[in-house]
């Protein structure tokens, strides 16, 4: 199939996945303009309130064309930079370790990553959505109170998919089980 040994892309993907994993943690402010310009993008498609991601920033800028403009600073505590970082740099040491579940290790990983920028950015667009409604009170009780909340469980989620992936036997693996003690 290919002239590359499984083994030599295995530590080639790994060793991209742990320098994706340590850039996300030393690079943080350039993944926050691109998580804000995400954010801006949602709120566009969920709200009629127009909202932007000003150039150079990790600000999103809401209410635009109206003279109820708001600004929010994705800063690295509100950034999933974090968490992504984590899960590529496991998910690098694994592949590395565990030769014979590369598929459900990448696999796991881009569902978990996924899920982890999912529930980043629904957790944004609940903090901008309740400081739109309520104000300074809505910004607080969401932030503080609901976003935490929803990044726990999104993370326990994500956590959890990865988990079930990593630890589930490949299709076929009972068939083989049973021939093999016959």
């Amino acid at each position: 199939m290919s002239d590359i040994p499984l083994f030599v892309s295995r530590w080639t993907t790994g060793i991209v996945l742990f320098i994706a994993g340590i850039a996300a943690w030393s690079f943080g402010e350039t993944y926050r303009m691109h998580e804000a310009r995400l954010e801006a993008g949602v709120v566009n498609l969920l709200s009629p309130v127009k909202a932007v991601a000003q150039d150079g920033t990790a600000v999103v800028w809401t209410g635009m064309g109206t003279s109820d403009i708001m600004g929010f600073n994705i800063t690295s505590a509100c950034s999933s930079a974090a968490l992504m970082g984590g899960f590529c740099v496991v998910t690098a040491i694994l592949l590395v370790a565990w030769r014979s579940r590369t598929k459900a290790i990448l696999f796991g990983a881009a569902i978990a990553l996924t899920l982890i920028l999912l529930t980043n950015l629904v957790r944004l667009s609940v903090v901008i959505g309740a400081t739109r409604v309520w104000g300074r009170a809505g910004f607080d009780w969401t932030h503080m109170y609901l976003g935490t909340i929803v990044t726990v469980v999104g993370l326990f989620v994500a956590a959890g998919a990865y988990l079930f992936l990593l630890m589930r036997e490949p299709s076929g693996a009972p068939a083989r089980r049973k021939a093999h003690r016959a």
